[in-house]
C-alpha cells in the first residue's frame, strides 16, 4: 500500500471514530471512586460519578480500568438507584467496560448519578524503591475535552486492607488531603477540583505483608505509552501546507459523518458467509431482513408483524405504539424463539422495554450468523431478492397477504404498495382487527354482509403507515439501538494504543515505575 493509500485510510479511520459521539456534550461536576485493597491481592474498584447532560441522550457510559485482568462477571452498576444490566467489554475504550443505561438514559437538560463496581486483579506490583513494599497506582477515568465542560470534584479513595496501620502506608506524588481510620479500616483521600478531561494519579506503597499475588513487573505494553491513530494522523497533517491541513479538517468531519451513518448498519462482520458455496434456505422474514441488514428497527417491526398475523399480538395503541400479547390456541405452531423472546419484552404498560428490545436483535444475529456457516452470503441475498420480487408478482392476485410478508423487505415497499393496490377493492384479511387499533367491524344485521373491505389506495396507505409506525415507535431511541446492536454484533476494532481517542479518552498513563497501574479513560455516549 503506497504512502497515499496509507493517509486516506488513516484519515477515514480517525474520521469514523470522530463521528461516533460527535452530538455528546456533558458535564461531571462529580467524580468519587474507591479502590479497596484486599488481602488476596485483588483491588475492588467502585465509582460514584454524575452527569448533567447538554446534548445527545447519554444511552452508554464507558469505565476506563487499569489493565484487562478485571473480573466483568462481578461487575455492577445503578443509575440514581435503577440497576443495570448488560454491562460488557467496551467498543470504545480499549481497556475497560460499557455500561448500558438503557431506558433509564440521561436526556439533555437532566442529570444522573452512575455507581459501578467491579472486581479487578493486577494492580499490585513489587515497589522499586522497596522490596517489603507493594506498590498501587492509580487513574479515575476521565471523558474526552470535546465532548465536556465545566469542572469536576475528584474523591480518590484508597482503601488498605484489614491489619494496616495509618503510619506504614507511603504516598507516591502528591500528599493525600486525609488518611483516617473508619470501621472498615485505614484509607488515604486525595480531595481537589479539576477538568473532567485530564487524568489524575494517586498512589500509595504498602508493606507486602499484608496482601498476597505481588506481581514483581508489569507487562510491557503498560511501561511506555504507545502511539495512537490521533498521534500519526495529526503528524502526517502538520508535515502538509496550511492549505492541505484545513482540507484534512474538512475531509475528517464529511468522512466522519458518512463512516458513522454506515458503521450502524453494518451489524453483521464482514466475512458472514464469504466461505460458502450454497444457498441458505428455509430462513424466515425477519432473519433475511437481518441478513440484508436492514435497518435494526425494521426487523423487530417484521417480528411484530409476523406476531400480528398468527394473532399472537395486538396493537393497542397506534401513538403511543402499545402491544397486547396474546394467548395462543391449542394445536397451534409453536413460535420462533425469537417472537417468544419478543413477547417477553413486552411489559405490563403494553411498551416494548428497549434493553431486552436489544437482546431479542442481538440474539437473533447472533443465530443468523450460525446459519449461514457454509453458505454463501452474497448468493443467499440473491435469493430472496428473487423472492421478494415473485412476491410482489403475487401481490397482484387475491392471495396477496401471504406475500405481503416479504414485501416488507423491500426498501421502496411504501412507495410500490398504492400502484400495485391503488385501483382495487381490498378485502380485509382476519388480522386486521389486531394490526390496525383504530379499526371498527360493522355492526352485524339479520341478513348477510359483505366481508369487509377497503379502497386499495387507502388501505395500501394504511399498511404501510402503519409498519412504520411500528419500526419507528418501538423503541425510543432508533439511533441509539441501532449504534448498541452493532457495538455488541459487530464491534469495532480497537486500537491498543494511547493515542486513540473515541469517546473522549484514551489510556495515556506512562509508567514510570513498576508499580504503576493506571486507568485508562472512559467515554460518555
Amino acid at each position: 500500500m503506497g504512502t497515499k493509500a496509507r493517509i486516506i485510510l488513516l484519515i477515514a479511520l480517525c474520521a469514523a471514530k470522530a463521528g461516533w459521539a460527535a452530538n455528546y456534550r456533558f458535564e461531571v461536576p462529580e467524580n468519587e471512586s474507591h479502590v479497596s485493597i484486599q488481602a488476596d491481592g485483588l483491588c475492588r474498584i467502585e465509582y460514584f460519578i454524575t452527569f448533567a447532560n447538554q446534548g445527545d441522550p447519554i444511552d452508554v457510559v464507558d469505565i476506563g480500568l487499569p489493565n484487562d485482568d478485571y473480573r466483568l462477571d462481578t461487575a455492577k452498576a445503578d443509575l440514581d438507584g435503577r440497576p443495570l444490566s448488560g454491562i460488557r467489554k467496551s467498543g470504545y475504550v480499549s481497556v475497560g467496560v460499557e455500561v448500558p443505561l438503557g431506558s433509564a438514559q440521561i436526556e439533555r437538560g437532566q442529570a444522573g448519578r452512575l455507581h459501578f463496581e467491579i472486581l479487578q486483579g493486577s494492580m499490585l506490583y513489587q515497589d522499586d524503591s522497596d522490596p517489603a513494599y507493594a506498590s498501587c497506582e492509580f487513574v479515575p477515568t476521565w471523558y474526552g475535552a470535546d465532548f465536556t465542560s465545566g469542572k469536576t470534584r475528584y474523591k480518590v479513595y484508597l482503601h488498605f486492607p484489614p491489619g494496616t496501620t495509618v503510619e506504614e502506608p507511603r504516598w507516591h506524588g502528591e500528599e493525600p488531603t486525609m488518611r483516617e481510620r473508619s470501621e472498615q479500616g485505614i484509607y488515604y483521600l486525595w480531595d481537589f477540583e479539576g477538568s473532567p478531561s485530564t487524568a489524575y494519579k494517586a498512589g500509595i506503597s504498602l508493606p507486602t505483608r499484608h496482601v498476597g499475588n505481588v506481581l514483581t513487573s508489569p507487562p510491557a505494553e503498560r511501561r511506555e505509552p504507545k502511539r495512537g491513530f490521533g498521534v500519526l494522523i495529526g503528524g502526517l497533517l502538520s508535515q502538509a501546507c496550511p492549505c492541505v491541513f484545513l482540507a484534512g479538517i474538512i475531509a475528517l468531519v464529511v468522512l466522519g459523518a458518512v463512516a458513522a451513518q454506515k458503521r450502524k448498519r453494518k451489524y453483521l462482520p464482514a466475512s458472514i458467509g464469504v466461505e460458502g458455496v450454497e444457498v441458505r434456505r428455509g430462513l424466515t422474514v425477519p432473519e433475511v431482513g437481518a441478513l440484508m441488514e436492514l435497518p435494526v428497527h425494521k426487523v423487530l417491526a417484521a417480528i411484530l408483524f409476523g406476531l400480528v398475523k398468527k394473532g399472537r399480538a395486538k396493537v393497542v395503541s397506534a401513538s403511543p405504539l402499545l402491544i397486547e400479547p396474546l394467548e395462543g390456541k391449542p394445536g397451534e405452531a409453536p413460535l420462533f424463539v425469537y417472537e417468544e423472546e419478543f413477547l417477553k419484552s413486552v411489559k405490563a404498560d403494553k411498551k416494548l422495554d428497549p434493553k431486552e428490545a436489544e437482546d431479542v436483535l442481538v440474539k437473533l444475529i447472533g443465530r443468523v450468523k450460525e446459519d449461514m456457516k457454509g453458505y454463501n452470503r452474497k448468493k443467499t441475498v440473491a435469493y430472496y431478492q428473487s423472492i421478494m420480487a415473485r412476491a410482489w408478482e403475487q401481490m397482484k392476485g387475491a392471495d396477496w397477504s401471504e406475500a405481503f410478508d416479504y414485501v416488507m423487505l423491500d426498501p421502496q415497499g411504501e412507495q410500490k404498495l398504492p400502484e400495485v393496490l391503488g385501483t382495487r377493492t381490498i378485502v380485509l384479511p382476519p388480522w386486521w382487527g389486531h394490526y390496525d387499533p383504530g379499526y371498527r367491524p360493522a355492526p352485524s344485521s339479520t341478513g348477510p354482509t359483505a366481508p369487509p373491505s377497503m379502497g386499495g389506495l387507502d388501505f395500501a396507505h394504511n399498511l404501510a403507515s402503519g409498519i412504520e409506525n411500528f419500526a419507528n415507535n418501538l423503541v425510543g431511541n432508533v439511533s441509539g439501538l441501532a449504534q448498541n446492536v452493532t457495538q455488541r454484533t459487530n464491534p469495532v476494532p480497537v486500537s491498543s494504543g494511547g493515542g486513540g481517542h473515541s469517546t473522549g479518552g484514551g489510556c495515556a498513563c506512562a509508567c514510570a515505575c513498576a508499580g504503576c497501574a493506571c486507568a485508562c479513560a472512559g467515554g460518555g455516549r
